[in-house]
């Protein structure tokens, strides 16, 4: 069975090798499936042709003159344009040490020379079909987005229009500010649906500008004031004198914070304390920690928890989306930091954010 044959296009695959011989016969394989084939004989002519017109997937050989596959691999995957691109790296080596650094520098698979014809397309197909199938839900994802937006906006421009007019008082008057909420929130999830949907395909791109930390944080705790105060929650900022200025995507990181501002008043019972702090332990790097008194987290779930739709548990009734935690992940990793969680004493959760400054 062709393996692309009912695609609505082939698929477009770049073979980077320097012999001959291994183009011709990896070539003649591929083109007998239904692919789109394109040829490169070293390194440098690679890279031209994928700035030309990127591919759907790679085929690199390690061994080449000049550039070799590993040095090709590191250039396409410090360029946003290309740095999604799957590679399958060619090889006769069958050492282990060869096959690690191949998927260290950012290659999905490994093929080892001489080629089994069954083995190449069955690497091949697989590559093709999860890349189209993360295009394939950003696309479902776009459409879900749009399509909810549109009557949640009716809803929350409606609920808005009401609230002013101030005709309700009373219980009634609560609910409307309920449902206000609500659309809001909901609209919160949906932008994160997209987000993450985006950062999973390997589509967000960053637009990183310089920011004052500390104004941010102070506006976001500002903002969560009134809920905590409903919630009999003692919310504190904790800021250093002086303020760094910080380049992050500011929509990004803005709402990473908020998230995991959210979270911990979500989990934190009445009559505990919350605090959003900020440190800069070397001058090259800051660190934003969010700590609660909450119910904590069990060591077992702390890897879980930033995963994307997993809910982990229910905990005190309280219900998990299981996107919150795994946009906070992305954006922080997307600018080259990391998240972590660990253990209050004696009770609650510290949630740490580490970025190079």
């Amino acid at each position: 069975m062709k393996s692309d044959r009912n695609s609505p296009e082939p698929a477009k695959i770049l073979i980077v090798d320097d012999q001959p011989d291994n183009l011709r016969l990896l070539s003649k394989i591929l083109l007998g499936e239904g692919y789109e084939v394109r040829k490169a004989i070293n390194g440098s002519t690679a890279l031209m042709g994928v700035q030309t017109l990127a591919p759907d997937l790679i085929l690199l050989d390690i061994n080449m003159p000049g550039l070799d596959g590993y040095q090709v691999c590191q250039e396409l995957k410090s360029d946003r344009q290309t740095k999604q691109i799957p590679i399958i790296f060619l090889s006769a080596s069958n050492e282990v040490t060869d096959k690690v650094k191949a998927f260290e520098v950012g290659g999905v698979d490994y093929i080892t020379k001489p080629f089994q014809v069954a083995e190449v397309l069955a690497r091949v197909a697989t590559q093709i079909k999860i890349k189209r199938f993360n295009q394939m839900r950003e696309t479902l994802s776009r459409t879900i987005v749009h399509d909810l937006k549109n009557p949640l906006s009716v809803i929350t421009l409606a609920s808005s229009s009401l609230e002013r007019r101030k005709c309700l008082e009373g219980k009634n008057l609560e609910t409307l500010q309920t449902i206000n909420s609500t659309a809001q929130r909901l609209d919160s999830l949906l932008n994160d649906l997209l987000m993450v949907t985006k950062m999973d395909a390997g589509c967000l791109v960053l637009h990183k500008t310089e920011i004052n930390l500390h104004k941010l944080i102070i506006s976001i705790v500002k903002r969560f004031k009134v809920a905590a105060q409903g919630k009999q929650i003692n919310l504190v900022g904790d800021l250093p004198p002086s303020a760094p200025k910080i380049s992050v995507d500011l929509n990004l990181f803005h709402r990473a914070i908020e998230n995991l501002l959210s979270n911990a008043l979500k989990f934190s019972p009445p009559q505990t304390e919350i605090i959003i702090q900020v440190a800069y332990p070397q001058a090259s790097q800051v660190v934003v920690r969010v700590i609660d008194q909450g119910i904590g987290i069990k060591p077992e779930l702390r890897q879980q928890i930033f995963e994307s739709y997993n809910t982990g548990e229910y905990l005190n009734g309280v219900s998990q989306i299981g996107l919150g935690l795994s946009f906070c992940k992305m954006v922080i990793e997307a600018h080259e930091g990391k998240i972590s969680v660990e253990d209050n004493h004696p009770c609650g959760s510290i949630f740490t954010v580490e970025i190079k400054i």
